[in-house]
């Protein structure tokens, strides 16, 4: 399903960070070397927000495994690109297949490193999540209305171009927190806080000229 099939913006918007850009994520960045171990910066984070990594390390494995290795789909799909396990050096044949073959297997490895990191900060950072909605969020939804109803009560008029570029942040700074879990760089707090606060800044606004403008 491409973006620019879907007629209504949002589901427009919404197609592209959560089906889209996932998976020409999960496509194209397993081409580069990917270290398998989580960042320590990302550890320092979790650790320091009281987030047991050691817990959410076995919840993970375990989901992991019942999802992926046991159901038989890790193995099988690195068995179909050659059945190579990077890191051995019994390979059948020589020169452009062997190359073939490795590349293809260093490839489906690194999909499942990005899926296995995915699912590391979707459990790590869900209480963070959950945190922010209450703490920036909602406060910033009820402030934006507030606003959106002092504008109302004065009369000012509305103005479609204006709500419609903040309705759109809104979208936007939502579709870029659900696709954090993926993205190719270390969470490190700054970036964590950077997006968090856009979020509630453009949900604020979105909130504030809703059906008004300035």
């Amino acid at each position: 399903m491409h973006p620019a099939s879907v007629k209504n913006t949002f589901m427009s918007h919404m197609v592209f960070w959560l089906v889209f850009l996932p998976i020409l994520t999960i496509i194209f960045l397993p081409l580069m070397k990917i270290a398998a171990d989580i960042d320590p910066v990302e550890l320092r984070m979790v650790t320091s927000a009281g987030v047991d990594v050691q817990e959410v390390a076995e919840k993970v494995n375990a989901r992991f495994s019942n999802w992926f290795i046991r159901t038989g789909v890790m193995p099988a799909s690195e068995s179909f690109f050659g059945g190579y396990v990077p890191g051995t050096d019994q390979q059948e044949g020589m020169g452009m297949a062997t190359n073939m073959r490795t590349f293809a297997a260093d490839w489906v490895r690194g999909m499942w490193i990005i899926v296995y990191r995915a699912m590391w900060r979707l459990q790590a950072l869900s209480g963070i999540y959950i945190a922010a909605l209450f703490a920036i969020c909602l406060p910033a939804f009820i402030d934006g209305l507030a606003v959106r109803a002092r504008k109302r009560y004065q009369f000012e008029n509305y103005n479609p171009v204006f709500f419609y570029f903040s309705y759109h942040s809104a979208v936007l700074v939502l579709g870029i927190l659900f696709y954090l879990p993926i993205v190719p760089v270390a969470l490190s707090p700054l970036v964590v806080i950077l997006f968090l606060g856009l979020l509630g800044t453009a949900i604020w606004w979105a909130a504030a000229n809703l059906q008004t403008g300035s």
